[in-house]
C-alpha cells in the first residue's frame, strides 16, 4: 500500500459493484486496479470506463500482488468463500450486506481475519448516511438524554413483481434470492445496534408474511441487555420508492430521521406528468432510467445522492482505516450480530415465540 492510496479490486459488478467502482476510481484515497465478474463482458465494460484491468475469475484478481484490498459485491451465498479466499491471499476485505448466510460462515470469516491479520469491513450505509450519523452524534453528545426506544424500518418500493428471483439448483424453478430480512431488514437492525452502542441483544420476537416461499414482510421486537427496545420493520410490498426512516426516543428528546424525504422535505419535490430519470437509484443501479424507471407524478429527487445515502462515506471510512492500519469501525463482528438477529427472527417465526440470544 502506498502512503496515500489503497489499491483496490472490485469483485462483482452486476448491481452495486459499478457504484463502488466509480468511487474507487474517484476517491483520492483509492486507486482502482481491477474489477471482476462472472459475466466477463460486464467486467470489461466497467473496466473500460475506468481504465483498469478486468477478470472473469476472482482468483486471478486475488493473485495480483499490487492489489491491497477488495470490495466484494457478489451474491450473498458466495460472500463467505470469496472473503475467506481474499484474506488468505493477503487482501483486506470490505463486504456488502448481508455478511453471509449463517453464523458458522460468519465465525469462519472472523477467524480467518484474525489468523491472516487482514482488516475486515462490513458495509452498512445507514451508519454513514449524514442524516443517520448526525442523529448518532446528537445522541452521543447527550442531546436527547438516555435513549430507551427506537423504531426503524426499510421498505424497498419495488412491490412483489420486482422481487429478485434466482434459479433453484435442484428443481430448476425460480425462487426468491433472499428473504426480506437479509435483503433490507439488515439495515435497520444494524442501525439500531449502532445507536445502542452495540449492546447485546437479549430477545427477538418476529412476525412475518411470506410469498413464494420467502418472507416479504417482517416485523421485529428486539430487546437488548440494557433494557432498551427497538421495533424493526422491512417489506417488499410497499410501492413507490425506497423508504428508510427512524424514530429515536430519549428521556430528554426525540429524533426523527427520514433518509429519502418521504415524510419530510429534503429540499426538492417534483411533479412530472411525463416522468423523468429520477435521482433516487440512478447512480447506484445500472438499469437505464434508474432503479424505478421513469417516474411520473410526485417524487423526491435526492441532490448529491451518493453523499446523502452514505455509500461514499462508508467507502471513504474503509479506505482511511486501511491507510491508518486500523480495523474499520463497522466490521465483521457487526455483520455477525446483525445476522444473529435475523436467524433469531426466523426461529421466532417458526415457533411463534420470542427467541433468547445468543443462539
Amino acid at each position: 500500500m502506498t502512503a496515500r492510496k489503497v489499491r483496490l479490486g472490485i469483485i462483482g459488478v452486476g448491481v452495486q459493484g459499478p457504484m463502488h467502482a466509480e468511487w474507487s476510481a474517484n476517491l483520492r484515497e483509492a486507486e482502482l486496479v481491477a474489477v471482476c465478474d462472472l459475466v466477463e463482458s460486464r467486467a470489461k465494460e466497467v473496466a473500460s470506463r475506468y481504465q483498469c484491468d478486468f477478470y472473469g475469475d476472482y482468483h486471478e484478481l486475488l493473485n495480483r500482488r499490487d492489489i491491497d484490498a477488495v470490495i466484494i459485491v457478489t451474491p450473498p451465498s458466495t460472500h463467505a468463500q470469496v472473503a475467506i479466499d481474499a484474506m488468505k491471499a493477503g487482501k483486506h476485505v470490505a463486504l456488502e450486506k448481508p455478511l453471509c448466510m449463517n453464523l458458522g460462515q460468519a465465525d469462519e470469516m472472523i477467524s480467518t481475519a484474525k489468523k491472516t491479520g487482514m482488516l475486515d469491513c462490513y458495509f452498512e450505509n445507514l451508519c454513514y448516511a449524514p442524516a443517520y450519523s448526525t442523529a448518532k452524534k446528537i445522541i452521543t453528545d447527550g442531546g436527547i438524554g438516555d435513549v430507551f426506544f427506537m423504531r426503524c424500518g426499510e421498505n424497498d418500493g419495488k412491490g412483489l413483481e420486482e422481487v429478485e428471483l434466482v434459479q433453484d439448483e435442484k428443481t430448476g424453478s425460480k425462487i426468491y434470492a433472499t428473504g426480506v430480512l437479509h435483503e433490507g431488514g439488515c439495515h435497520p437492525i444494524m442501525f439500531c445496534r449502532y445507536v445502542y452502542d452495540r449492546a447485546p441483544v437479549k430477545k427477538v420476537y418476529a412476525q412475518t408474511r411470506s410469498h413464494g416461499g420467502e418472507d416479504v414482510a417482517a416485523f421485529l421486537t428486539i430487546t437488548y441487555s440494557t433494557g432498551q427496545v427497538a421495533w424493526v420493520d422491512a417489506s417488499t410490498y410497499a410501492l413507490g420508492t425506497f423508504d428508510d426512516r427512524a424514530e429515536i426516543y430519549g428521556t430528554k428528546g426525540t429524533i426523527l430521521a427520514d433518509l429519502y424525504g418521504i415524510q419530510m422535505n429534503n429540499g426538492l419535490k417534483v411533479f412530472s406528468k411525463e416522468g423523468y430519470d429520477p435521482t433516487i437509484g440512478s447512480s447506484r443501479y445500472p438499469k437505464g432510467f434508474g432503479y424505478f424507471g421513469r417516474q411520473p407524478n410526485w417524487s423526491h429527487p435526492i441532490p448529491d445522492e451518493e453523499y446523502s445515502l452514505g455509500y461514499y462515506h462508508e467507502q471513504q471510512a474503509f479506505l482511511r482505516s486501511l491507510l491508518k492500519g486500523e480495523r474499520p469501525d463497522v466490521n465483521f463482528d457487526d455483520g455477525k450480530a446483525t445476522l444473529e438477529v435475523i436467524m433469531a427472527a426466523h426461529k421466532s417465526r417458526e415457533t411463534g415465540n420470542a427467541v433468547t440470544l445468543p443462539l
